[in-house]
């Protein structure tokens, strides 16, 4: 893609080259007609021809770029109104506190489960001293 580019750039250069070595030629330059020279005077320079086509296209290059700048000034004030926006938003997100919702508390606490689960040969084995029968699990048939 540089190469493009670089070989683009070249060939342009090339035809301005040609363009300026074709119009060496002076023309007459005058910034008032010629039926109103005796009431403004005349202003008329001598410019080489190629001079006056190199400047026309680069002021209307200049008034393009200046029209489009103006043109899309509204897309550009959106933009940055919705780049300030996504910014607070975000901000806002990363500093927040997570929502305490009731029902989520709940599940997020860590079961507390009876002694009896948590231990079961300790918990056999008390019971067994303090002469209660077992758990009905031990009393169950075996299959």
């Amino acid at each position: 893609m540089r190469y493009i580019k670089i070989a683009a750039l070249l060939f342009l250069a090339l035809v301005l080259v040609g363009v300026a070595l074709a119009n060496r030629q002076p023309v007459a330059l005058s910034a008032t007609p010629a039926g109103l020279d005796p009431w403004l005077g005349s202003t008329t320079i001598m410019v080489p021809l190629y001079l006056v086509i190199l400047i026309s296209l680069l002021v209307g290059i200049v008034i393009g770029l200046v029209y489009e700048w103006l043109r899309e000034a509204h897309i550009r004030r959106e933009a940055a109104r919705r780049a300030r926006e996504v910014a607070v938003l975000e901000r806002e997100v990363t500093h927040r506190a997570p929502p305490r919702d009731d029902v989520l508390a709940l599940v997020d606490r860590p079961v507390q489960r009876p002694v009896a689960e948590q231990f079961p040969a300790a918990t056999a084995a008390a019971q067994a001293q303090a002469g209660l029968p077992a758990p009905a699990a031990d009393r169950l048939p075996a299959r």
